[in-house]
């Protein structure tokens, strides 16, 4: 065989159009076979060893497998972490949808039911399918051995020498007559398990999402009951004129309150200033700190190509702090200025129900009522407020320009398409090109790895780099919210990959086939109507043809996707930071920080990645069945893996009560249609048009179950549909107004959110202090600044009993481990400690000085150690006498008053925790600073109580003035900094 095609390949050395036709039809089956083999073996083998990587470390790095374990969120009930190398396996056996749903929300439940039905559905269409149509195959090719004259090689009249394709054995490719129909018959029984199953898994995720609606998490919420109103006319953009049009739209429900958006200024862009700044300057202080020589670090600014070239070197630690000393200046005037802003084309409004809100936003959806477009509204820290506030006109310009970015993107993605594509051909490169061809006949082995790994890692690691830059390109495109940006990008994300990752690279092939075809008619001097009549034809083999002569390489991208899900959950990329951590460069305490919280999901992401892996195996089911049982598997380490991330490592960022269901389902269902519409090709190809009709049922079958999904499944899943009882409770009128509640959730964030200080380790503050006069926070403080407190004492049990007595302690971990158990609350054993103080341990190199076991305690503050430590001769913890050392007042406010009023103009101490303050010469209530992210991030300590959903007379959180004519602009608390020295205290601002 080998001789024939040297032979074959000599006489065609001199003709271009045999060179052109060897390039698109000479497939050499062995190497494929063999690149596939390799593949497989060499990532099995690498999964084997990132598994064993995984069973090693997980037990010595709790807050790199377990961040939920050791910084604990408020209402998530986290099963002890496994101590053990093998104890994590039995309770990830031991987890199901309820235990992911009680410890991660409604989302990760969501999502564990999509890879739950893909699971089942895949493992019962690999059992149906290998088990009937794997034999059919190999039976019929075993009987009709190719001949030279195949199909593929047909299209150009080119008798060639063919090497048996041991892979493709296993598929449709040569099988015809009546044994085709064996394929016909299991699509149909494909499709309808398929619907089945996602009927079935929409019923139960229909009710895990009013469950979600019903919850008190979510009811408790203030935006669950409001509206959010954008598009608003000129016209409407007075208060008075605002609520007065929506009344007029014959709304059954009447509104609690009405608010309209004003502008802010410039608060966003210096806020956004502050925070590049102190990341900047942290930067410098760690640089200056860590070094040996103490030299000051020096900074080019004011230059060409990113400060590479010109401008002037500077003080880095000086220019900074000095600029950021004047932007903070300069937040502190805007937020102090009474000046009411220009009013914008957004607002929010109340009603007095959750169901309420859901049914007028039902009503109004697609619609504009009066120019306005009315649809539920979302947490404020969830809103993206720079688009919000965008015009019309520029909405219309940044989304042209946004498809054109998305288009560039795609082309550009063709390049290592092409490259890829060009590599997985090398069999058909080899026998035109000379240096191809002698490497292969000197190296098969080689020959084969390359073409059989190579494509796969191309395309792998170009999908890396895409989600980031769509995520950017829907930001700029306008996105008002972040679940509306989410769902998307689910969209373009999942059919960025079906057009790009799987249509044009199966395609490419087919394109190069036709310009062949094309080019060898004319060669042979055909006119161009016989050369466009057979063009069609030609096509639709060629699309045959090639769909499954690509099936090695698609088995070699869902084994990649597979060794994925392994890399996933070792965690490799993050141990790798640590290394780079504990052995190299010394990060900034904000960034380990930011590193060890727990990191939050990207479900558009895998939700798109995975149903692109779905769609893969659904259009291959009846083509190359075999593929089943690695998709089937696939799922099934995915379902494994993501049960032990969502209860020891992940959060969502953003609860959506799993939105992107019907979205990713909707894209399932034209992925089943496009299966039908592939195998409707190969018989009308195989055998005659008038046949191919046959597969058009099972279309019909899907559009009429995604018509059913639209009016009777959907509407169910949108909106909140209480029982007639519950409906019933709700009917009572809410008694009083909800002026404060709005203005308090969507004032935009910018105007309380607290300003970053510069964070430095603890054992390097005062050699930060020597290089920078500024305010600076040191690494203890900051953690107790970003800490939860879950079990929180009653005001009335505090209350009954006397002030704790702190004793003084010669270190910060007894410190710790002395404070009282009535600190902890009635319910707390006497020996509780905050998991949260261990990150601070692992900063300092230190052993934490308690067990595994998470205790949440009320945050605690570092006056308490200062305190204890300035008081005299107190020698030991027998001393308990408070009558001789009484505790300060401030002290005694943070531990038992911590939802206090603070008078007009007094300082508050770090965590005083005051929820509000009033301005001094100003009757409008705001909020205090101190008490912001509760409700944004589980993981910044700022606890309050909830509060009821409707009629509490409640200070300003978010920031709208009570009259709602503006935003308020809430002035920075500054409390002093307890690392001064004594009688030298700063007031700092944070």
């Amino acid at each position: 065989m080998d001789g024939e095609r040297a032979l074959y390949t000599r006489q065609n050395d001199h003709d271009p159009s045999g060179i052109i036709e060897n390039l698109s039809d000479h497939i050499s089956s062995h190497s494929s076979l063999s690149g596939v083999g390799i593949f497989l073996a060499i990532f099995f083998g690498l999964g084997l060893l990132t598994l064993a990587v995984f069973f090693v470390v997980r037990p010595r790095h709790k807050s790199l497998y377990g961040p939920k374990c050791k910084y604990a969120i408020r209402g998530a009930p986290i099963p002890k972490f496994p101590s053990s190398m093998f104890g994590w396996i039995p309770q990830v056996f031991r987890t199901d949808i309820d235990d992911v749903l009680r410890a991660s929300g409604t989302d990760a439940a969501v999502f564990l039911c999509f890879l739950q039905m893909m699971r089942w559905l895949f493992t019962v269409l690999a059992v149906l399918l290998c088990v009937v149509l794997v034999p059919v195959d190999i039976v019929y090719n075993v009987q009709h051995s190719r001949d030279t004259q195949k199909k593929g090689a047909s299209l150009h009249d080119t008798t060639q020498p063919h090497t048996d394709d041991l892979l493709m054995d296993v598929t449709i490719n040569d099988v015809d007559g009546s044994l085709l129909w064996a394929h016909v018959a299991l699509s149909y029984l494909a499709t309808l398990v398929a619907l089945a199953f996602v009927y079935l898994y929409y019923k139960k995720v229909i009710q895990l999402r009013q469950a979600f609606f019903a919850s008190p998490a979510y009811e408790s919420n203030y935006y669950s009951r409001a509206l959010m109103i954008t598009e608003v006319p000129k016209a409407y953009q007075v208060d008075e004129s605002f609520t007065q049009a929506l009344n007029s739209l014959s709304i059954p429900y009447p509104f609690s309150e009405t608010q309209l958006g004003y502008s802010m200024h410039n608060l966003p862009m210096l806020c956004e200033e502050q925070h590049t700044l102190v990341v900047k300057l942290e930067s410098y202080l760690n640089t200056y700190v860590q070094s040996k020589r103490k030299r000051r670090p020096r900074a080019r600014i004011d230059g060409h190509c990113f400060n590479i070239f010109g401008g002037q070197v500077v003080d880095a630690i000086d220019y900074y702090g000095e600029k950021l000393r004047h932007v903070e200046d300069e937040i502190v005037r805007v937020r102090s200025d009474t000046t009411v802003g220009e009013p914008m084309s957004y607002g929010f409004a109340s009603l007095a129900a959750v169901p309420y809100a859901h049914a007028v936003a039902r009503t109004f959806k697609n619609k504009r009522a009066r120019g306005l477009r009315i649809r539920l509204a979302c947490s404020p820290h969830d809103i993206i407020w720079k688009n919000l506030s965008m015009g019309k006109a520029e909405r219309i310009r940044t989304a042209a320009l946004g498809r054109a970015y998305l288009v560039l993107l795609f082309l550009a993605d063709l390049i290592p398409l092409l490259v890829a594509a060009a590599i997985s051909n090398l069999n058909s490169l080899a026998v035109s090109v000379p240096f191809l061809r002698s490497w292969e006949q000197a190296n098969q082995f080689s020959f084969a790895a390359v073409s059989g790994i190579l494509p796969a890692l191309i395309s792998g690691g170009v999908a890396l780099f895409i989600p980031h830059a769509m995520r950017s390109i829907a930001i700029f495109r306008g996105v008002r919210t972040r679940e509306s940006r989410y769902v998307a990008l689910v969209s373009q994300y999942f059919g960025f990959l079906m057009l790009a990752q799987f249509l044009f690279f199966s395609l490419i092939s087919v394109i190069l086939d036709v310009a062949v075809f094309v080019l060898t008619q004319a060669h042979r001097h055909k006119s161009v109507g016989a050369i466009f009549s057979d063009l069609v034809p030609t096509i639709l083999r060629r699309i045959e043809y090639r769909f499954t002569g690509e099936f090695g390489y698609w088995l070699t991208i869902v084994a990649l996707k597979a060794y994925y899900q392994i890399f996933e959950l070792a965690q490799v990329s993050r141990l790798f930071f640590v290394w780079v951590h504990k052995h190299f460069k010394k990060r900034t305490y904000r960034e380990l920080w930011l590193f060890a919280k727990p990191p939050s999901f990207n479900y558009w992401i895998q939700y798109a990645e995975l149903l692109f892996v779905a769609s893969i195996g659904m259009i291959y089911a009846p083509l190359a069945p075999i593929l089943l049982a690695f998709v089937a598997a696939v799922f099934w380490i995915a379902s494994f893996v993501y049960k032990y991330q969502f209860v020891y490592v992940y959060v969502s960022k953003t609860e959506m009560g799993g939105r992107l269901w019907s979205i990713v389902v909707n894209r399932f269902l034209i992925v089943l249609g496009f299966m039908q519409v592939i195998i409707g090709i190969a018989v009308g190809f195989k055998q005659s048009w008038v046949k191919a009709v046959a597969c058009v049922p099972p279309v019909l079958f899907v559009i009429a179950f995604r018509l059913y999904c639209h009016f009777q499944l959907e509407p169910k899943f949108l909106w909140y549909d209480p029982a007639p009882m519950e409906l019933a409770r709700l009917q009572t009128p809410i008694k009083g107004s909800d002026k404060e509640r709005l203005a308090r959730q969507f004032g935009h964030p910018f105007l309380h959110d607290p300003l970053w200080t510069p964070v430095v380790y603890s054992d390097m503050l005062l050699a930060s202090r020597s290089a920078y006069t500024g305010r600076v926070q040191s690494d203890y403080d900051f953690i107790e600044q970003h800490r939860t407190a879950r079990k929180k004492y009653s005001r009335s049990d505090s209350s009954a009993s006397s002030p704790a007595f702190l004793p003084p302690c010669s270190s910060d971990a007894q410190f710790i481990a002395s404070v009282p158990a009535s600190i902890f609350g009635a319910d707390a054993s006497g020996d509780a400690r905050s998991d949260t103080f261990e990150l601070w341990h692992e900063s300092k190199g230190t052993a934490p000085a308690h067990s595994d076991e998470t205790v949440d305690m009320y945050p605690m503050s570092e006056y308490y150690k200062e305190w204890n430590d300035s008081v005299p001769g107190l020698a030991g913890p027998t001393q308990q006498d408070e009558s001789a050392y009484p505790m300060p007042q401030f002290m005694r406010d943070a531990l038992h008053r911590p939802y206090q009023q603070v008078s007009p103009g007094h300082h508050v101490a770090q965590r005083d925790f005051a929820e509000s303050r009033a301005l001094p010469n100003d009757n409008r209530a705001v909020s205090s600073c101190s008490s912001l992210h509760d409700e944004h991030d589980p993981y910044l300590a700022f606890p309050h109580e909830p509060t009821s959903t409707a009629g509490s007379d409640i200070i300003s959180l978010y920031g709208a003035e009570s009259a709602g004519h503006s935003f308020l602009h809430c002035p920075m608390d500054t409390p002093y900094d307890s690392r001064g020295s004594a009688g030298d205290k700063q007031p700092v601002l944070f």
